[in-house]
């Protein structure tokens, strides 16, 4: 089983938070060291570069290594890559019940009402949410996970 750096998870958690838009949250902290975190996306959609360099602006000491790569390269080698020792912090992908099944990503239940996903319609969230297992579930009884690795 893959272990998580509480750092990454934390500014990953940061992120995702950031990207609520709507939602009343706390002030984040990244802390003041330098981290650079390693990203996996695919090309041809800026959102996640974009969400990075806004990030960046309001947490100057977080930056970014990111890596693009075609759809269906990200879907073959994700699961390769997110079992490697320098595998990415985080990677959007459009399906991970199969990486949840075989323990890559992140449980994120901890999580849910910190940053105020709760408040989210559930029907809003289902496609993020499976089981333990990596079955999708309902939304009512579903499992957020991060795309964090470590």
């Amino acid at each position: 089983m893959r272990t998580f750096s509480r750092h990454a998870l934390r500014i990953a958690l940061v992120i995702a938070a950031a990207s609520s838009a709507g939602t009343s949250l706390a002030a984040p902290s990244c802390g003041a060291d330098p981290v650079v975190l390693n990203a996996y996306f695919e090309t041809g959609f800026p959102l996640p570069s974009k969400l990075s360099e806004e990030f960046t602006k309001q947490f100057p000491n977080v930056t970014f290594d990111i890596k693009e790569d075609q759809f269906a390269n990200l879907m073959e080698n994700s699961p390769r890559v997110l079992s490697e020792d320098n595998a990415p912090d985080l990677i959007r992908l459009p399906s991970m019940s199969d990486l949840v099944a075989n323990g890559l990503l992140k449980n994120l239940d901890g999580y849910f009402t910190e940053f105020g996903w709760d408040k989210f319609p559930s029907a809003q969230l289902v496609q993020l949410r499976v089981e333990e297992g990596g079955r999708p579930r309902a939304p009512a009884r579903s499992t957020p996970w991060a795309s964090t690795t470590r």
